[in-house]
């Protein structure tokens, strides 16, 4: 098995069991870039933090 190793790139979203969204997250080589967001369970917004080349940003 050939291993191919790939940067990660654009949007990630990971869902709660019951469907809804507990986190999402943009990457642009394999960095994080743009918003990072993570929900609590009932769909309510936790928090929200930007990154830009991987570092957060104000």
């Amino acid at each position: 098995m050939e291993y191919k190793n790939e940067l990660l790139h654009g949007k990630c979203i990971i869902w709660h069991e019951n469907g809804q969204k507990w986190w999402e997250r943009e990457y642009q080589n394999d960095q994080l870039c743009g918003k990072n967001i993570k929900w609590h369970e009932n769909g309510d917004k936790c928090w929200e933090t930007k990154y830009q080349n991987g570092k957060q940003i104000k």
